[in-house]
């Protein structure tokens, strides 16, 4: 079994976006000679997000997994930083940055320190998130399915099984949330936009490390 796998969920019409992540990544998941490994969902909307990511973890054969947006973007030491922190913890804590249209705001920090989800003027913090790798056999024990937003639904399962963890600190950005007011970041069920087979096509980046999901649709 290999140590991490890194899911992604994406729609066929954001190739391009997919395509600029996937650069990114694929370069650094390579140099962990196998230990980490790529799964990407790729449809039009046919199927409701919280269905997607479920089928995305149950399809997982990883000690670890974790879910990474098509729009948003990981540094480059990414993967050289969490794969040593796979050691049996629950999850992997870090400091995030959210934009919206480009535009960073306030920080945000994912650490089981700060016990939920709060805010005040000086940041956003996090307690775990599906962003967050954690153990595969603890994701296996939550539903996307249970409630809406699916990924709220799912951090309140998740809240009661996570434990321990290591935490990459508060002056590194590990994640970069990007949120476009345009809507072109929201997933919306049943927007299928074309016809079959006009989708446009997969990035055109490959690795032995990526596959895409048997249920993609394009």
């Amino acid at each position: 079994m290999i140590t991490w796998e890194i899911l992604i969920a994406t729609l066929c019409d954001r190739a391009e976006l997919l395509g600029t992540l996937l650069a990114a990544l694929l370069p650094q998941v390579n140099a962990a000679r196998g230990a980490v490994r790529v799964t990407a969902y790729r449809n039009q909307g046919e199927r409701p997000l919280a269905d997607i990511r479920q089928a995305l973890v149950e399809s997982a054969d990883a000690r670890y997994v974790s879910f990474i947006d098509d729009d948003d973007m990981v540094p480059d030491d990414f993967v050289s930083t969490i794969l040593p922190l796979l050691d049996g913890v629950d999850t992997v804590g870090w400091r995030m940055q959210y934009y919206v249209d480009g535009t960073p705001h306030k920080p945000t920090f994912h650490s089981l320190r700060y016990g939920g989800w709060w805010e005040d003027e000086t940041g956003w913090y996090r307690d775990v998130s599906h962003l967050n790798p954690v153990r595969l056999a603890l994701a296996r024990r939550c539903d996307f399915r249970v409630e809406l937003p699916e990924d709220w639904g799912w951090v309140q399962q998740m809240q009661k099984l996570v434990k321990t963890e290591h935490y990459t600190g508060d002056d590194k950005i590990m994640y970069h949330y990007r949120h476009s007011t345009s809507g072109g970041s929201k997933w919306v069920p049943g927007s299928v936009s074309q016809s079959p087979g006009r989708y446009p096509p997969r990035p055109p980046v490959s690795s032995p490390n990526l596959a895409y999901h048997p249920r993609s649709t394009c």
